[in-house]
């Protein structure tokens, strides 16, 4: 599946990168000894996953069973395609039509090693899916890193997250920012009467905003917007702020620990960070993602589908400015 790598408007070239299973759902009971590379062809037979178009790729809950993917820097290669975000502009089109209650599209970047953990750890390394870390707490085989949650969503609910880390400490809570948690309930959601009509498909842009304009400063904010039908929709503003950054976390009371956005969320994003795709949850329980579609967080449970779905595509990366 290839991304669209952007140096300007209107001027953006095709990157031919790839997608891997995390291990995990692969079959492989360690990362050490993992050597299953399944085919296109067994991506959708064992795990419901199916590619389109030279850039889009669609995951069924069923039979994938919330299945994580990482991009890679080509297909069939030993290195995840590292992003480096800070000064840039991310863009996507996502479709969540069929996703309900209890279920999550998530689109996000974790500071995992480039080789998947192949050199400091003896894993079998990128091609075989290994080397996954997030801001939870570590477990066996997964250690604590960076998080930044780009896109959790379902048609009713959507968040974007900021999880940094610092001297091995990771904030597990991170400051979410969430529409219908602040208090606006009609900007997102199924049908024409919303601002963002989950029911239709829509471009994601998040802006990773410097507090000097330069590639080298600290995370100042992260801005986000969405494309529907042609329309340009602002998120709307809470107590003045309509952006994640120091300034709103705090404001709220919300979690923003180890450095917070400016300072912890900028270390991560200078190392690099890997984009995962997944979807997880399950369509039969309403309530198995209360933290994000819930009261008060979302209208949850009004709308469920037992064969759920999420499409990612059309990623661009690139100067501010330059992927829409």
């Amino acid at each position: 599946m290839g991304i669209q790598v952007c140096y300007g408007p209107g001027n953006c070239q095709v990157e031919n990168t790839g997608v891997v299973l995390d291990y995990r759902w692969a079959g492989c009971a360690d990362p050490y000894n993992c050597y299953s590379n399944p085919s296109q062809s067994e991506y959708e037979s064992g795990w419901g996953i199916t590619f389109s178009n030279g850039n889009q790729m669609t995951l069924a809950n069923w039979p994938s069973n919330g299945a994580r993917t990482f991009l890679t820097s080509g297909p069939n290669s030993n290195r995840y395609r590292m992003f480096y975000l800070l000064n840039k502009e991310l863009s996507f089109e996502v479709d969540v039509t069929a996703c309900g209650c209890g279920m999550n599209s998530a689109l996000y970047f974790i500071s995992m090693e480039s080789d998947g953990g192949q050199a400091s750890s003896g894993f079998t390394g990128a091609t075989y899916g290994t080397g996954y870390c997030d801001a939870q707490p570590a477990e066996p085989g997964r250690p604590s890193c960076d998080e930044l949650d780009i896109w959790e969503a379902n048609s009713l609910a959507n968040v974007y997250t900021t999880h940094p880390c610092l001297n091995g400490q990771c904030d597990p809570y991170g400051c979410p920012f969430n529409t219908y948690a602040r208090g606006d309930k009609n900007f997102y959601g199924r049908g024409p009467s919303f601002q963002v009509d989950s029911t239709q498909r829509f471009t994601v842009v998040t802006r990773f905003v410097t507090v000097d304009g330069t590639d080298n400063g600290d995370l100042k904010e992260m801005q986000r917007f969405y494309i529907q039908n042609g329309r340009t929709i602002q998120q709307p503003s809470f107590n003045g702020f309509n952006s994640l950054s120091d300034g709103y976390c705090n404001s709220f009371g919300l979690s923003n620990g180890q450095g917070g956005v400016s300072y912890g969320m900028s270390q991560g994003m200078r190392r690099g960070m890997v984009l995962s795709f997944s979807m997880w949850g399950s369509p039969n329980d309403p309530n198995s993602m209360t933290w994000m579609d819930n009261e008060p967080n979302g209208p949850c449970p009004v709308y469920q589908n037992p064969n759920p779905y999420t499409t990612f595509g059309n990623i661009k990366i690139g100067p501010i400015g330059s992927t829409v």
